[in-house]
């Protein structure tokens, strides 16, 4: 079973213009739904195996954790691990294809691994509303 979900979005600015947005942990809480506060950035952001630690949550339940960049490919791809544990833990990654000159379009896909794989079949709508929510707030950003 495939537990990815995927969203996808057309932007009407360039691959590096989005890039550089999804490449700044500090613009999280402004787009990424349930991100409240970026507490630190690891000083060699964002080379493979750098973090930054992270506040989530929604209303009063906050989980401090960290994401750290598995692989980055400027301004095409940024793959990270998100942790927001002990429930949540998921390879979430970020393709920017260019679509011509000024426009581009980016699929943002979130695989569940650990125990968040339980519980991901049973949230997959609330995952997807989220994830597309995100997606939307990324677009009024750039």
């Amino acid at each position: 079973m495939n537990l990815a979900t995927t969203t996808e979005q057309t932007f009407e600015r360039t691959a590096a213009q989005v890039f550089a947005v999804l490449v700044n942990p500090i613009t999280y809480p402004c787009w990424l739904v349930g991100a409240k506060k970026i507490r630190a950035v690891s000083s060699d952001w964002p080379a493979q195996g750098s973090y930054f630690k992270h506040t989530v949550g929604f209303g009063p339940l906050e989980i401090s954790d960290r994401t750290s960049v598995r692989n980055v490919d400027a301004p095409r791809m940024l793959d990270l691990l998100v942790r927001a544990r002990p429930a949540v833990e998921a390879n979430v990654s970020f393709e920017v294809t260019s679509q011509g000159p000024s426009s581009c379009t980016v699929r943002m896909t979130e695989t569940p691994i650990g125990v968040y794989k339980l519980i991901a079949p049973f949230a997959r709508p609330m995952i997807r509303a989220r994830n597309d929510r995100s997606m939307e707030r990324l677009q009024d950003l750039v």
